[in-house]
């Protein structure tokens, strides 16, 4: 049984219907469940070590743990003048119980960085909700750190991956510019977010969009129109 991504996919069912603060408890569990399955990953006998990263000061076979670091605000606030939740991709990612790619720890690293970005994610629409900014900066956090894993796993000079798999990263990569972006529009740091949807705009650009399915097509569509309409400082009309 693989609870980490168990618990991951019960996240990602809370999320679909509707449920940020229930996404959220499931997602923190199954990060705290991945610590151990990282440290066993580590101390296994004769466990190979990828053999290339790009900051030799993150440690490979072990997560954060955010359980004290981070409180879930319950109460919404009544100044909330729109739903900004309409600018967010949405998409948390599911995880298939066998391993998806060949190295114990690489594996590890890229089922982290998955559960890390739906953890985000979900505390970024519990922040919307709220209007609680210091949520928004903990997404932040957890963005961060779970692009760091992404960059760290596809950086490796001996990972092999299925074509789901770099599918998912791609899309990943995306939600996570897409996001971080938001936020900082919302935080007004302009110039930040106008680097992270050109980003976006840039992958989007490079990105074949022939084959998507229909849902990944409205995705498409909708990252780009974010980065069109998000990219812009607020405008503030003149006084009559």
């Amino acid at each position: 049984m693989n609870l980490p991504s168990e618990l991951n996919n019960l996240g990602v069912s809370f999320l679909e219907s509707g449920d940020a603060a229930g996404a959220f408890e499931a997602f923190r569990e199954a990060v705290d469940r991945m610590n151990s399955v990282a440290a066993h990953c580590s101390d296994a006998k004769g466990a190979k070590e990828p053999t290339s990263f790009p900051n030799k000061s993150f440690p490979s076979g072990c997560l954060l743990s955010f359980r004290n670091d981070i409180e879930v605000p319950r109460a919404k606030r009544d100044n909330i003048s729109a739903d900004l939740s309409i600018f967010v991709s949405k998409e948390a990612f599911g995880l298939l119980e066998c391993c998806s790619v060949q190295s114990p720890t690489l594996d590890t690293i890229w089922r982290s960085s998955i559960l890390l970005h739906n953890l985000a994610l979900a505390m970024h629409l519990i922040g919307i909700e709220t209007g609680h900014h210091p949520s928004l900066r903990k997404a932040l956090k957890l963005y961060r750190f779970s692009k760091k894993l992404i960059v760290a796993y596809l950086e490796a000079d001996d990972r092999k991956e299925s074509d789901e798999v770099g599918t998912t990263n791609t899309r990943v990569v995306m939600s996570i510019l897409n996001n971080m972006g938001q936020i900082h529009h919302e935080l007004q740091h302009y110039d930040t977010a106008r680097d992270y949807f050109d980003c976006l705009t840039q992958m989007l650009a490079a990105h074949d969009s022939t084959d998507m399915k229909a849902k990944e097509r409205c995705n498409h569509v909708g990252l780009l129109l974010n980065a069109l309409l998000l990219r812009q400082e607020p405008s503030v009309a003149a006084a009559a």
